[in-house]
């Protein structure tokens, strides 16, 4: 759960806050509404779309926002509708409401529980209950109470794709649970057949599958959206784990469900003017991961990875510079992981190498990183100069293709290699990761063992 940190906000920033919600109010534009002429397209072409929803205007309850659009392609003004007036605030006022925003998302008791988007919404609301609807309240005061009232604790789950786990664990703060029949079992407690209809969607998209659980206590939109990033964070770091992390040419989609997008083909064929066959199959196979019991334990003591100090490092609260940077490369390198293309993958992962490395803008990459991986890999001189070969071939291979466009040059083997090499590389200092505050100590600790 997310810390509890007091919602309150000092007098300066409440006047700075009410100063700036009066411009808006002082800017808005209210005009009488004018009825909806019939509904026409302004695209220049009629198109025959088989399905669309419209809504006529006596169908409208309450009011409507629209979002008009500006020249450069952004939001030129906003328009709010009842039927008896219209509020218009133009680029100005927009402008005035991102900058109440902005200071209200400065204060951590308004960061910690509310999304932008919610805390933009709220002030277009209060704008519109002022001009249209005559309300008066002061808008800090109107915003925090309303925030209060919309916070509650929420427990998220994010279904992920193609990860099937026998038991709940812990992966440094992050939860996995299986979304199993018990647990779909205690949330069918309503005798209402619109809602059980609903939750047997639910059991058939989710069933059996894992989820990342967060708990917080704020409002739905902030709920969710801090529970996306952790999903995205913990499968991003477990995807590490998967066997085929070192595989050139196949992929671990381990993604939050329905992010999951899996390369398939669909033709249409014609003969003699009729259609004569159409086919739709997927191009690659669906791998999904199962871990039981048994498995984490694997997992745990025989990885090329070391899951408990990844889990340590991730759980650690006051990590030092050197130890942040180390678990963004692991970041960078979990995504390479999710590339199909050889190619692809080897971008990605050289992204991740040159991060961790590179000491400086200016430093020779492909020297810098060859190096640098042989001597965090290995004490073995001749292995070091195998690893050194192979990452300058690899360097000549990701040359060809983004200034040639050539992808004949790529050796699946020599990409296997490197990433093997990068996950042992890593590993190692993983478990010195105590002994560097920054990555420049890491560095020059490269360079004595070098030079010594």
């Amino acid at each position: 759960m997310n810390q509890i940190v007091e919602l309150k906000i000092h007098q300066g920033m409440k006047e700075k806050l009410t100063n700036l919600s009066l411009g808006i109010i002082e800017a808005a534009i209210v005009s009488e509404t004018k009825r909806m002429e019939g509904s026409k397209s302004n695209v220049g072409f009629e198109f025959d779309l088989f399905s669309e929803f419209n809504i006529s205007e006596d169908e409208i309850v309450g009011a409507i926002t629209m979002h008009k659009p500006s020249k450069n392609g952004g939001i030129g003004s906003t328009v709010i509708s009842n039927s008896q007036k219209t509020l218009t605030l133009d680029s100005a006022c927009l402008e005035l409401v991102d900058s109440i925003v902005d200071e209200l998302h400065k204060n951590i008791g308004v960061r910690t529980r509310a999304s932008v988007g919610y805390t933009h919404r709220a002030i277009i609301d209060w704008v519109s209950e002022c001009k249209l609807d005559g309300g008066t309240t002061e808008f800090v005061d109107h915003y925090l109470n309303e925030l209060e009232i919309s916070c509650k604790t929420q427990t998220v789950y994010i279904p992920i794709a193609n990860l099937i786990i026998e038991s709940e664990f812990t992966f440094g703060n992050f939860r996995f649970v299986p979304m199993s029949e018990c647990k779909f079992d205690s949330w069918d407690t309503k005798d209402d057949e619109g809602f059980k209809r609903s939750l047997l969607n639910k059991r058939k998209r989710y069933q059996g599958y894992a989820a990342v659980v967060t708990t917080t206590v704020s409002e739905i939109e902030k709920a969710k959206e801090v529970a996306e990033q952790n999903a995205r964070d913990a499968i991003a770091y477990l995807r590490l784990f998967n066997s085929l992390a070192m595989s050139p040419n196949e992929r671990v989609l381990l993604t939050i469900r329905g992010e999951a997008s899996y390369e398939s083909q669909e033709s249409l064929v014609e003969r003699d003017g009729q259609l004569a066959s159409s086919q739709t199959g997927f191009t690659e196979e669906n791998h999904k991961w199962i871990l039981s019991d048994e498995r984490m334990v694997e997992i745990r003591e025989d990885s090329v990875l070391n899951f408990q100090r990844v889990s340590s490092l991730l759980k650690k609260d006051n990590k030092t510079q050197f130890e942040e940077k180390l678990l963004y490369v692991l970041w960078l390198f979990s995504q390479c992981i999710l590339q199909r293309d050889p190619i692809m993958k080897l971008i990605h992962l050289l992204v991740s190498l040159e991060t961790l490395f590179l000491k400086s803008e200016t430093a020779p990459i492909t020297l810098s990183i060859s190096e640098g991986l042989a001597f965090s890999t290995t004490s073995d001189t001749k292995f070091r100069r195998e690893i050194i070969k192979v990452v300058k071939d690899c360097y000549a291979v990701r040359s060809s293709y983004i200034h040639h466009g050539n992808k004949n040059k790529v050796n699946h083997k020599d990409i296997q290699n490197i990433l093997i090499y990068s996950l042992m590389a890593y590993s190692n200092i993983l478990n010195q990761s105590n002994s560097f505050r920054t990555k420049d100590e890491f560095l020059d600790a490269i360079d004595n063992t070098k030079y010594s």
